[in-house]
């Protein structure tokens, strides 16, 4: 009988913690251990240390990982914690720069943000930024990505050859709709999920939705609000102003996922206002519930999105105004998108395995 493939999987980034990323971590890794085909090795943080260390088996190891991230530190854990194995998939771009025990390297690439906006970064952090990428893009076998937009990205920074080697695989959505209560029921809210970074720019939409004629309407913004390295703390200055004579813009924090989809199923509209993205995971979720979105008017989003999206000028608060007028107007609406399941997105990446 073959023996397993043995893939070490670096998981230090598992869970809502970690906003887009955190979620594709941790539904793959779900799945990848119900199908059950590898024999796989998790360096866990400490969430996916709790969910997962119950299901360790003969053919699941569970590694608790502690030092901090794009560090030293992380560096010389990565080098002793990694053992001897087929492959070593790192679904970010925070990846090993020394030699591993790893016969091949795989990665995912979610995006080229830190290359192509280095203006939100210091001179020391974009060199080490650049010597991730360097490493994650030479040393793979093969890289994953979430949407041809990034390919077409990655290829346009760093060659033709590392283009080649890169697969698509669309981020999934598995939300059970019918089974979600409600959050906020009775009260009128525009939903913003996301972390407060300044590509987000949460910072005009806000602006813009000052400006709406109905102001009986909220504004929910679901996500981390600080402890980022590119933090945007002239989006509390705007809330301060907004809520002077009343609380208009709400701050739920870090939630669990019940919540967040309870927010969904109550919202009037999604409103998704980024600069730039590599995917754009609110929006699927969003057309999951058939709630109105409207969102910047990118690449990315109308190769992830609908026709029946409203896209805007993201640098305009005037068109993002008009964009929330146009999705306001709407109640429910029937997307035409075909949405993967986490299931297929696993079942997509496992053949990409496969073949390395």
């Amino acid at each position: 009988m073959d023996t397993m493939t043995h893939i070490t999987i670096d998981c230090r980034m598992y869970g809502k913690n970690y906003g887009g990323i955190g979620r594709y971590v941790q539904e793959i890794i779900q799945n990848l251990i119900q199908f059950n085909l590898f024999s796989l090795t998790i360096l866990a943080n400490d969430e996916a240390y709790l969910e997962l260390n119950n299901k360790e088996s003969e053919n699941l190891k569970i590694v608790k990982c502690s030092t901090k991230m794009f560090s030293l530190g992380e560096q010389l854990e990565l080098f002793s914690k990694i053992p001897k194995c087929d492959i070593f998939w790192s679904p970010y771009i925070n990846v090993p720069f020394l030699p591993v025990k790893a016969k091949k390297r795989v990665v995912t690439i979610h995006d080229v943000f830190h290359i192509v906006n280095p203006e939100y970064y210091s001179f020391f952090k974009r060199k080490l930024i650049s010597l991730y990428y360097f490493f994650s893009t030479k040393l793979s076998a093969k890289i994953i990505t979430v949407s041809y937009f990034s390919k077409s990205e990655i290829g346009n920074n760093f060659g033709e050859n590392i283009e080649n080697k890169t697969a698509v695989v669309y981020n999934g959505c598995d939300i059970n709709v019918e089974g979600v209560s409600k959050k906020n029921a009775g009260i009128d809210y525009i939903l913003f999920v996301g972390s407060v970074k300044p590509h987000k720019n949460l910072k005009k939409a806000l602006l813009a939705f000052d400006k709406l004629n109905n102001r009986s309407i909220k504004f929910i913004i679901v996500g981390k609000k600080e402890g980022f390295v590119t933090g945007d703390d002239s989006v509390f200055e705007i809330v301060e102003n907004i809520n002077k004579s009343s609380p208009r813009v709400l701050f739920t924090g870090s939630i669990n996922d019940e919540d967040l989809y309870g927010y969904y199923k109550g919202a009037r509209m999604l409103i998704m206002p980024s600069l730039y993205e590599g995917f754009g995971l609110p929006i699927i979720e969003a057309m999951k519930f058939g709630i109105p979105v409207a969102c910047s008017d990118i690449e990315v989003f109308h190769e992830i999105g609908d026709d029946k999206l409203f896209y805007f000028d993201p640098n305009s608060e005037d068109d993002i105004k008009l964009g929330m007028e146009k999705a306001l107007q709407k109640d429910r609406i029937d997307y035409n998108k075909n949405i993967l399941s986490w299931k297929n997105v696993t079942e997509n990446i496992i053949q990409i395995l496969l073949k390395v």
